[in-house]
């Protein structure tokens, strides 16, 4: 149930807005290939919530065991998607991210989104190895 589609999506596969097909979805097909307007943002995305999102999971794998300290996390990231890892900002904005992620669930719905105790706490911090 966590990982079905949105309401948004189930909507309008249920009203047969199938997009280029039916001709409408999210755009209107009806006169071709629409334009979209590149200049508006939709608001859809924050860096800051993926960000809080990757620390929450990584203090997960931290606080199972599963490794030994967050640098190992933090250079699994840097290796498989060349980008940092989320404990060199985590460590600063832990308390930021939290909150972020408590608003991100309630809006949400989805529990698995909530902080866990050792991202709250910063517990973390002292888990490098």
């Amino acid at each position: 149930p966590d990982f079905k589609p949105g309401k948004v999506l189930t909507k309008m596969f249920e009203e047969k807005k199938l997009g280029r097909k039916s001709p409408q979805g999210f755009f209107d097909w009806s006169a071709g290939r629409p334009k979209v307007d590149k200049s508006k943002k939709a608001g859809l995305f924050s860096v800051e919530n993926s960000m809080a999102i990757m620390l929450n999971e990584g203090c997960r794998l931290l606080d199972e065991k599963v490794v030994t300290g967050f640098k190992l996390i933090d250079d699994a990231n840097m290796a498989g998607m060349n980008t940092p890892g989320p404990f060199g900002g985590g460590k600063k904005q832990f308390e930021k991210w939290s909150n972020l992620l408590e608003d991100l669930a309630d809006k949400t719905g989805k529990d698995y989104l909530r902080p866990c105790e050792l991202m709250k706490s910063g517990g973390f911090v002292d888990m490098r190895k």
